[in-house]
């Protein structure tokens, strides 16, 4: 199986970083990639875009895909280093 994955920016809906996932094993099968995000700004409200899935299968046999099976996503931060931040206080 393979499958490929926008973060994107859910203010604007720009895509931040792609990646694309290949030779998944089915069955609970993962995967997992590092990107670099030097240059990179962070927007404050991130979300995932599922831009391909494709489940060939094997010997003309093919695999179906259930929508309703859970996908599950783990972001994983090391070594970040803040240039500039903003921040906002509201007070009652």
């Amino acid at each position: 199986m393979s499958m490929g994955i926008d973060i994107v920016d859910t203010l604007t809906n720009t895509t931040i970083l792609t990646y694309n996932f290949n030779s998944i094993s089915g069955g609970g099968g993962t995967a997992s990639q590092s990107k670099s995000l030097v240059g990179i700004t962070l927007p404050s409200s991130m979300g995932f875009s599922i831009t391909s899935v494709n489940s060939p299968g094997s010997n003309s046999n093919s695999v179906a895909i259930d929508v309703q099976d859970q996908i599950t996503f783990d972001i994983a931060g090391n070594n970040l280093k803040s240039i500039q931040f903003e921040c906002s206080f509201s007070f009652c």
